[in-house]
Formats: structure tokens, C-alpha cells, sequence
């Protein structure tokens, strides 16, 4: 199955948030089966639907060597932001003929990885070979009766802090591209990448950023008169009553109603005040004359 740079790459290119998921990669330099084109658009599958995939893809045992590799707590958002450049240069070499790759592969961890590894091993009659590049090729060459090889590398867990996280990933990388850079050009190879999701949560690092406070510069007296000149803006020459607005119409307005109110209030005392009441009109009556108004 023949497909492009671009749609190979495309699980380490696009970025996913699912949890418990991780990428899977496996590129060949024969071509995959035709039946597996259907399956390659389908970026979310469980670990036992891509397991037996691979096995249909490894069960033809037309292949010199077998490159089994293992990465621990990464994610596809993780390893597309920290993509390793040997693998990816691997991947999307012209040798590389066949491809398969899922983006988000649900709970796939070292025990299926390790029965992918059993598989080739017992269904190809595969021979483990130690993790030597000059090793690789001796044994290529030295072979008998033709029977594939295997090299496989499980690289630990990730750091939790982003920066080392990567660090550790271009490391891994690095000492994975002493095999992928050297891969034979007159054999059948395979390469399988698969990966675990992380079981913890990765923090991004903490900048220490010290905040000082700024010193307190106090002129002297004496030094006014010296800088009044450098940089200062000109003098306000202008009137006081040009320069500040002394009545606001908010002002105004209150001094108004104020006069109003005390006008009220004046003509209202000036009211009471004016009444000419003799001091004996509320007094009670006991004389003659108010005996015979009771009768």
C-alpha cells in the first residue's frame, strides 16, 4: 500500500487528547497488504484490533530483520510536539514502501508489544540478535538457512517535567538512529514503534522569576533648583481662574437649590413670627361670665 510522506507522518504530525491512548507505527520496505487500507483511516482503535493487524501484517514472514521498538508513558499530543526527527526522517524515507500507523491506540502496553515480539519469533522462526549495529549486519550475512532476524529495545518511563521529557526522548531517539540510519538496503526490514500512554500527568516546568523592588530615588532640596531645568515641563503662567474651574455646573446647580430652600424657609418663619396672640387668649375662663355660659 503505497501512500504519501504527508498521510505516513500523519501520527506524528496531528495532535490527539484522548486518554489512555498512544501511537502506533510500523513501516516496511515491501509493500502492506491492500486490505489494510480500510483499517489505516481508522486513527482510534483498541489495542487488540491493532495487535491483529500487525500480526496479519508480520504473519507473511517475508522479512529479513524485524525491528522491535518500545516507548513507555508518551501520548500521540506528546510526541508530535517532541517528534523525534531520525524517526520520522525513517518513516518518511523512499525505502520505506509500506506503512501503518494509528494515531490513538486504546491501552496498549509492553504485554502486547512483547506478544508481537513472541509472534515473529515463534511464526517466523525469528532469531533474536544483539542491540549492535556491526553485529546486525554480521548476522545478516552469516545467516544459513535464511531465517529473519529480530533486535528490540523497551526504553523506560518519561520524566513528568515537560523539558526532560523531551530531553529523554531525543536521547531515545539519538541511540535509535544508530540502527534506523544504517538499515540494510539489500534486505527486508521492519520496523515496529509502539507505545504506552502515560500513567501520570505531565507538568510543565517552573521558571523562577525573582521580583525585586524597584529602589526609591528621593531628591534633596538642594538638588531642585539645579534640576528644574533638565527635562522638566514649562510653567503655568496662566491666571488662577483661567487655570482652575472653580464652579462646576454640578456646583451651580446645588447653590441654587440651596438659596431656594433658605428662601422657603425664611418666608416661613417671617409667617409664624408675624402672629399677634395676647398672652391670656388660651387662658380658662372662672369668672361670673363663665359660670353663665355653662348654664
Amino acid at each position: 500500500m503505497r501512500l504519501s510522506i504527508a498521510a505516513a507522518a500523519a501520527c506524528l504530525a496531528s495532535a490527539h487528547a484522548f486518554k489512555d491512548t498512544s501511537p502506533f507505527l510500523l513501516f516496511a520496505s515491501s509493500q502492506l497488504p491492500s486490505a489494510l487500507q480500510n483499517q489505516q483511516s481508522q486513527q482510534l482503535q483498541s489495542a487488540s484490533n491493532v495487535l491483529n493487524t500487525a500480526k496479519k501484517i508480520l504473519g507473511k514472514c517475508d522479512q529479513d530483520i524485524y525491528y522491535f521498538v518500545h516507548q513507555l508513558d508518551v501520548n500521540a499530543a506528546q510526541l508530535s510536539s517532541n517528534a523525534p526527527p531520525h524517526l520520522t526522517k525513517a518513516l518518511s524515507d523512499s525505502d520505506a514502501r509500506g506503512r501503518y500507523s494509528v494515531s490513538e491506540v486504546i491501552d496498549f502496553d509492553r504485554e502486547h508489544f512483547d506478544q508481537l515480539v513472541d509472534y515473529v519469533e515463534t511464526q517466523c522462526k525469528a532469531t533474536a540478535v544483539g542491540q549492535n549495529p556491526s553485529g546486525i549486519h554480521s548476522a545478516l550475512e552469516s545467516r544459513e538457512d535464511n531465517s529473519p532476524l529480530y533486535a528490540k529495545w523497551n526504553f523506560g518511563a518519561l520524566p513528568k517535567l515537560a523539558s526532560e521529557r523531551k530531553t529523554e526522548l531525543a536521547n531515545n531517539d539519538a541511540e535509535l538512529n544508530t540502527y534506523l540510519k544504517d538499515l540494510p538496503k539489500d534486505y527486508k526490514y521492519t520496523v515496529i514503534y509502539t507505545t504506552s500512554p502515560p500513567s501520570t500527568s505531565v507538568h510543565d516546568d517552573l521558571v523562577y522569576e525573582p521580583a525585586f523592588d524597584e529602589a526609591v530615588h528621593m531628591d534633596l532640596k538642594r538638588q531642585l533648583l539645579g534640576r528644574e531645568g533638565e527635562g522638566a515641563s514649562p510653567r503655568d503662567t496662566r491666571p488662577l481662574f483661567e487655570k482652575y474651574q472653580f464652579f462646576t455646573p454640578g456646583l451651580f446647580m446645588g447653590i441654587l437649590v440651596s438659596l431656594l430652600l433658605l428662601s422657603i424657609l425664611g418666608v416661613g418663619i417671617s409667617a409664624i413670627s408675624s402672629l399677634q396672640v395676647s398672652y391670656k387668649a388660651f387662658d380658662k375662663e372662672n369668672g361670673p361670665a363663665a359660670q353663665k355660659k355653662q348654664q
